[in-house]
């Protein structure tokens, strides 16, 4: 599932879903002057606001001619929307390029041979494009969702390790029982997203696991080294990465380590320590 979905903030629930989630902060207003005038529209990243609404409502309408709309060709569906809209707007020998259209038989796109022995090959083709249920969904164990984070489930729970499992249990007791103010909430809701979009980062499936640098993982998602050494540390605590170290000059006294994914998949923690607050009694005591 890689193709984007833009959608406006009353999808916050889908960054703990779907990896290429993006949202549109509608009310957010630009800093630069140009956008003073602009009702509260603005671009980031190459991607209008204005422009990502209307698209979102394009993709609404054109589904409602699906009638036969399956979560398990989701991805299937939203290609072949992206594949059209971009014929219709740039056409078919721009996007070719250099290499042409292609023919019947031309650059391995011709029938193949196939027999009772061998799969077909356009199944086989289109099976990394299906929506796969996840094991939770297969287990019957229903995720509960508090505000807008989600907690641990009872079967991610009997997994756990003791030390993982008190992190674990810390996060459900944190947004099940409502504890925190709302500053602090808000906190811990961006500290969850960063640790998603890393976690994505280092899992990628093309990759097989490998080694990343943390300095790689701060140019690539644009985030502060603050922020990711926050959220490893917790990680390395746990033993859900593992680091190695990374050969550099003798001058270089800035901190950097290779860390690869140790987990299968990661659980919901609390990545900031909160204070707790001083009862009245010893405040009057220390006056």
């Amino acid at each position: 599932m890689r193709t984007p979905l833009f959608t406006d903030q009353g999808y916050q629930w889908l960054w703990g879903i779907y990896r290429n989630h993006r949202s549109v902060n509608h009310s957010a207003k630009s800093k630069e002057g140009r956008y003073r005038w602009a009702r509260d529209r603005w671009s980031k990243n190459g991607v209008h606001s204005q422009v990502a609404e209307g698209n979102q409502r394009l993709l609404k309408t054109s589904f409602g001619t699906y009638n036969y709309v399956k979560p398990k060709n989701s991805t299937l569906y939203l290609n072949e929307f992206s594949f059209l809209k971009n014929v219709r707007v740039l056409g078919l020998d721009v996007i070719s390029g250099d290499q042409g259209l292609l023919g019947i038989g031309s650059s391995n796109y011709g029938l193949k041979k196939s027999d009772f022995l061998n799969e077909n090959w356009l199944k086989k083709s289109l099976r990394d494009y299906t929506y796969i249920k996840s094991n939770a969904s297969e287990n019957g164990d229903v995720i509960s969702q508090s505000g807008y984070s989600l907690v641990n489930s009872s079967l991610q729970l009997q997994k756990a390790k003791t030390r993982l499992l008190k992190a674990m249990l810390a996060h459900n007791d944190f947004w099940m029982k409502s504890k925190g103010t709302y500053v602090q909430r808000r906190k811990e809701l961006r500290h969850q997203k960063t640790a998603l979009k890393i976690w994505n980062f280092i899992s990628d499936p093309k990759e097989d696991n490998t080694y990343h640098s943390v300095s790689e993982v701060c140019s690539e998602l644009k985030i502060h080294k603050i922020t990711v050494m926050l959220i490893l540390r917790k990680w390395l605590n746990l033993k859900i990465i593992e680091k190695r170290r990374v050969d550099r000059a003798w001058y270089d006294r800035s901190i950097d380590f290779a860390i690869r994914k140790k987990a299968k998949e990661l659980p919901y923690l609390l990545y900031t320590n909160f204070k707790k607050a001083k009862n009245k009694k010893t405040l009057r005591s220390l006056k």
